[in-house]
């Protein structure tokens, strides 16, 4: 050091130092700009030199500090203008002293429009207010830093903005501002926030269960899964995944996790109560938060799984009851064939062939209908067209039972069937096609002309001498009234004549049970006036019963019933004569008639010994005899034909009885249309 010199003089200053004056400098607004817009700091270079090392009595020490400041600003210029933050500096007088290359692009204006000018001027009113603020802060000796929206030339652009204090001689002279372009990061993360945002609305409209964990801690849920498994979202948040999972499960979950399984596959999951429901689950890997985590979707497929089991269950048992339907219509000795609604033939039994003598090749289903071009009549001989036939009617949702008809097939002999058909239809009601039987009943048919022919030769045979018989008797009986004679050959004759009585009635018994089984009774239904019709059958049976005991109880007015006049007549009489065969020949019969709705009902009612609970279910059976009867006149007919009788005239016969105190036998009618 010189003589004379002092320690902090200019001259003797250090690089350091030199520095410090270099940045004081800098807050100065006097600064002469060149013309050709070079920095500012050249003119600081120049200063420094022409004042500081150029000047007279300058040792070479200060000299070369003044090149080491000079070396120092030039790295701090290509510094700042290379970076790609904006970078200002304003001092306390609210002036621009610095700019640097990128703020001085972003604002598309040179140098001079800046450095030197006044802070309103260059941003305007409406930010000046905002940044004057924020400016006294800094000046403070605090720190501002915000995010904002500035509108440039080049358009609108999100800026990170810094401001801290520039501090010379440990004063604030002045605040440095970097801007730093986040508007490429601001879009991503909006757009990161709209995901969100959309993923926490879905998941929270959504009824599938909704988990985010992180290698199997819980991160976030939704209120679906939260409810679902009876915890709130919050109880949820930290737990592993492995507690909401039920100990059967949790192995393949593991599993399912270190393989990152996207699913879909199923697990049991883990109430809070301790219930167990069947999740199906799906997932996948993304990044949520800047974190690597895993998205489990869950649905509750209790139901379903439950619904499935039944279906399988349900279905193993069609299969079951399929297979025995189908053992059934193979075995049955009946033809079966089954239609679909095109009238195709999808199904036929082997029995089927061997009525009909079809051929292995007319088996193959589906095919056509083997009927339609076969000549089929009923059974009086009358033809019956294609569409009338019963699985025709079937298949528009009629039902036949039992429709006999006579096939004439080729190079056979007629083929008596008796046939039955039926819609099929699915559960919801739906028309499906139709199902046809038919049983061959031509020996059937044979052995029923045959019984006809005997129950004809019969009656003929054995008619015509009891007919002799009793009109002899009946003359003798007539001759000896006459003579007045009252012998024991009176009493004789009486006998024949309920003995051939007797017989006449057994053997119309035989033919009308001939008749009704072989389907050859017609009756002749008309309107008929019931209590008039009972009081003229009991005036002309005073011979035949004994009228007198019988009591006629009438409820009201009887409307006009529809019955065939003889038929009729047998079936009062039949339930007359039983009711004075089985009961004392002092004791009342009494018959009362009622309306019942649509139907009239006749009852006769006697006061005999009754008939036993167990023998009433087979009372109406033929042939059936109730124990104990053995000596009483009959053969079991009676009350089968007059069941027969009263259900062709579309009503219904029943008794009531109690041993020791009688019985009381109803049948009723059906009342004349013109009548309901």
């Amino acid at each position: 050091m010189d003589e004379g010199r002092q320690p902090g003089d200019a001259h003797g200053q250090s690089a350091a130092e030199v520095m410090r004056r270099v940045r004081a400098l800098l807050l100065r607004d006097d600064l002469r700009i060149d013309p050709d817009d070079r920095m500012i700091l050249d003119d600081v270079l120049a200063r420094l030199e022409e004042r500081e090392c150029r000047a007279p009595g300058a040792r070479p020490e200060d000299i070369e500090a003044a090149e080491d400041a000079r070396q120092r600003l030039r790295i701090y210029r290509r510094l700042t203008d290379d970076a790609p933050n904006a970078i200002v500096m304003v001092n306390r007088e609210s002036r621009f002293t610095y700019a640097n290359a990128t703020y001085l692009r972003l604002h598309e204006v040179p140098e001079d429009a800046v450095v030197g000018q006044d802070l309103k001027t260059v941003i305007g009113e409406e930010h000046y207010q905002v940044a004057r603020a924020q400016l006294d802060q800094v000046f403070r000796g605090e720190t501002v830093e915000f995010s904002t929206w500035y509108h440039y030339p080049s358009g609108n652009r999100y800026m990170h903005v810094y401001y801290y204090p520039v501090h010379v001689d440990e004063t604030v002279q002045a605040v440095g501002v970097i801007l730093t372009d986040i508007t490429a990061q601001a879009k991503i993360e909006e757009a990161l926030r709209d995901s969100e945002e959309r993923f926490y609305a879905f998941s929270e409209a959504s009824t599938e269960g909704i988990i985010i964990h992180e290698r199997g801690i819980i991160l976030e849920v939704n209120t679906a899964i939260a409810e679902h498994l009876g915890y709130t979202p919050e109880e949820m948040l930290g737990k592993s995944v492995l507690e909401l999972t039920a100990l059967e499960s949790r192995e393949e979950m593991v599993r399912r996790m270190l393989a990152r399984d996207p699913g879909p596959y199923t697990a049991v999951s883990l109430h809070k109560d301790g219930s167990h429901t069947i999740g199906e689950i799906r997932a996948r890997d993304f990044t949520y938060k800047g974190r690597a985590v895993r998205l489990v979707a869950i649905r509750d497929i209790t139901e379903l799984r439950h619904a499935q089991e039944r279906l399988e269950a349900l279905l193993a048992n069609a299969e079951a009851w399929a297979a025995e339907m189908d053992a059934v219509i193979t075995s049955i000795a009946d033809g079966v064939i089954i239609y679909n609604m095109d009238g195709l033939i999808t199904r036929m039994n082997p029995a089927i062939t061997s009525i009909l003598g079809l051929s292995t090749e007319s088996t193959v289903v589906p095919r056509q209908d083997i009927f339609a071009q076969q000549r089929i009549e009923t059974a009086e001989g009358a033809p019956i067209p294609f569409e009338e036939l019963p699985h025709r009617r079937a298949l528009l949702g009629a039902s036949a039972v039992g429709e006999v008809m006579v096939l004439y097939l080729e190079a056979r002999q007629p083929c008596w069937v008796a046939c039955s058909a039926a819609p099929i239809h699915s559960l919801r009601g739906e028309l499906l096609g139709a199902v046809l039987t038919i049983a061959n009943i031509t020996q059937m048919h044979a052995l029923q002309e045959e019984r006809e022919l005997y129950v004809h030769t019969i009656s003929h045979d054995l008619r015509t001498p009891l007919a002799i018989i009793r009109g002899h008797a009946q003359l003798i009986r007539d001759h000896m009234v006459q003579e007045e004679q009252h012998d024991e050959a009176q009493f004789g004759i009486e006998a024949i004549l309920r003995s051939t009585q007797r017989m006449n009635t057994l053997i119309q018994d035989m033919v009308d049970v001939a008749r009704f089984e072989g389907g050859k009774v017609q009756l002749q239904l008309r309107p008929v006036n019931l209590p008039v019709f009972l009081g003229d059958l009991l005036k002309r049976s005073e011979a035949v019963i004994e009228t007198e005991r019988i009591i006629v109880e009438q409820a009201g007015v009887i409307p006009f019933v529809m019955a065939d006049y003889d038929r009729l007549e047998r079936i009062i009489i039949n339930l007359l004569s039983n009711a004075m065969k089985y009961s004392p020949k002092n004791s009342s019969v009494i018959v009362r008639m009622e309306r019942a709705g649509n139907l009239v009902a006749v009852s006769v009612q006697d006061f005999g010994r009754g008939i036993p609970e167990e023998a009433i279910p087979h009372l109406f059976e033929r042939y059936y005899r109730v124990a104990g009867t053995e000596k009483v006149e009959g053969i079991g007919l009676g009350l089968y034909i007059t069941r027969l009788l009263v259900n062709a005239h579309h009503g219904d016969i029943w008794v009531e009885s109690r041993v020791g105190e009688g019985s009381t036998f109803t049948f009723t009618l059906p009342i004349a249309r013109d009548e309901t």
